[in-house]
């Protein structure tokens, strides 16, 4: 009988992981981890968490390489903190949380980012990986994380559904047919100093790949301008009451 290793592709990527990032010349790394699914049983989880954390650290070797353990544990609190204080061992530049918004209802990612933010290494940047709507990162900060990345925002705008100060905008809406407002009354991005939603509309329905430029342009230009506001409430004291005036708002479809 030929016994099969199911962690035998973990242990494969994580020890040629770090290799690869040295062959690119990253400045940085996020450890390699196995992608842990809601139905696998509790010690299945914990072997596969195990079996790609200790790999991939033991395997990078660049110190001038910064490295961003990544948590894992699915949504079972215990299992958070334990892979928390795990990577905490190996956190020098900072700290990455994965796993989360995979599916799961918002409040479930909302209430392990609450348990998570009293553990976390102190004056460490902390990253949630693939997150998310602006309401999200509401959200995440007002839980103690600093940097996210996300697809959301260009991905969306190809599709016609754009974020504003006043809420979500889906352009391929038929009252938008004749509007000659721009997408957000509010924003200084080219797009909007430019073009009206009509316009914009047109594109996306003739299938010109300029609408979907415009649309990106602006989406990016949005989350910019969201995190540049987001940084001074916070620098201000005044983030509480930032967070409470558009955490609604920034998630209404208009």
């Amino acid at each position: 009988d030929v016994k099969i290793n199911p962690f035998e592709h973990i242990i494969f990527l994580n020890q040629r992981f770090p290799r690869l990032f040295d062959r690119l010349a990253s400045n940085a790394m996020i450890s390699q981890t196995a992608t842990v699914l809601i139905f696998y049983p509790i010690l299945i989880l914990t072997q596969m968490i195990d079996s790609s954390s200790h790999l991939c650290y033991n395997f990078h070797k660049n110190e001038k390489q910064m490295l961003f353990p990544i948590v894992q544990g699915n949504f079972y609190k215990d299992l958070r903190e334990e892979s928390l204080e795990f990577a905490k061992k190996y956190a020098k530049c900072g700290i990455a949380i994965g796993g989360l918004s995979v599916g799961e209802p918002k409040d479930i990612m909302y209430k392990l980012l609450s348990v998570m933010q009293p553990h976390y290494p102190e004056n460490m940047p902390r990253y949630l990986m693939g997150v998310g709507t602006p309401c999200n990162l509401l959200e995440a900060v007002h839980r103690g994380i600093d940097f996210f990345d996300c697809v959301m925002p260009s991905r969306n705008a190809r599709h016609g559904q754009l974020f504003t100060s006043k809420g979500i905008v889906n352009l391929n809406n038929a009252k938008y047919m004749l509007d000659e407002e721009p997408i957000d009354t509010e924003c200084d991005c080219p797009v909007c100093k430019k073009h009206s939603k009509a316009y914009i509309r047109h594109l996306l329905k003739a299938n010109e790949m300029l609408g979907m430029r415009l649309c990106v342009i602006h989406n990016l230009h949005f989350y910019n301008t969201l995190m540049e506001k987001i940084r001074e409430a916070l620098d201000n004291g005044t983030y509480k009451e930032f967070h409470d005036k558009y955490v609604d708002l920034l998630d209404t479809r208009i």
